[in-house]
């Protein structure tokens, strides 16, 4: 019984995530509510407290699903190849991202109210999860450069993380912020994810 019970909350907390990135997807994280989630679930609001205690700690939960699922697309490939020369590790890298822009919005957005908004719990899996991500890009440097010194790969991976942070808000400008530059004659080309995680990667390695 208790294995049902288990398995009925992971399926309830996965139709709560999937609500909330449907929402994500159409607006801003300030315009979503837990009210708003509700109603897409069609489930009461009283029903998404008894697993969350607010819509950051929701946001908490995407974030960590999405991470596990990049996680293990990287796994995959890292583990059907012995040796990566730093082109086919900037692409490997640049790829699987593009493929997680839910996880890239809310990492360039919105990941520090998030984090300040979640109980201790909660946000210690998150940290979890953060450092299996380090410990896998470190994994993947050792099949680039064996040679690497620990030192640099420390600090390639404190280097790319923050960048990783920042590359949606530069690759999708809202509407608002297009017609702003546009307003004062600055000519933008907004990179696309893919190009712009790869000419990182290259110059950081």
């Amino acid at each position: 019984m208790r294995t049902k019970s288990l398995d009925n909350e992971a399926k309830r907390r996965n139709q709560i995530i999937d609500s909330c990135k449907i929402l994500y997807e159409e607006r801003g994280f300030r315009d979503i509510t837990i009210k708003d989630i509700s109603q897409v679930l069609d489930i009461s609001r009283p029903a998404i407290y008894k697993y969350y205690e607010t819509k950051e700690e929701i946001f908490l939960d995407l974030i960590i699903r999405e991470a596990r699922l990049w996680l293990e697309d990287i796994k995959k490939q890292l583990s059907v190849m012995d040796k990566f020369s730093k082109e086919e590790f900037a692409a490997l890298i640049a790829s699987s991202f593009t493929e997680r822009k839910t996880l890239l919005k809310i990492l360039s957005m919105n990941i520090y109210e998030i984090e300040d908004n979640s109980r201790i719990e909660r946000l210690t899996e998150y940290k979890n999860g953060f450092k299996e991500m380090n410990e896998v890009l470190l994994y993947a440097l050792g099949k680039v450069q064996p040679k690497m010194s620990s030192k640099k790969c420390d600090r390639t991976i404190r280097l790319f993380l923050p960048f990783l942070n920042g590359v949606y808000a530069y690759s999708e400008p809202t509407k608002k912020q297009w017609e702003a530059m546009k307003s004062i004659g600055l000519e933008y080309k907004a990179p696309d994810i893919y190009g712009y995680l790869y000419e990182f990667l290259i110059e950081l390695l």
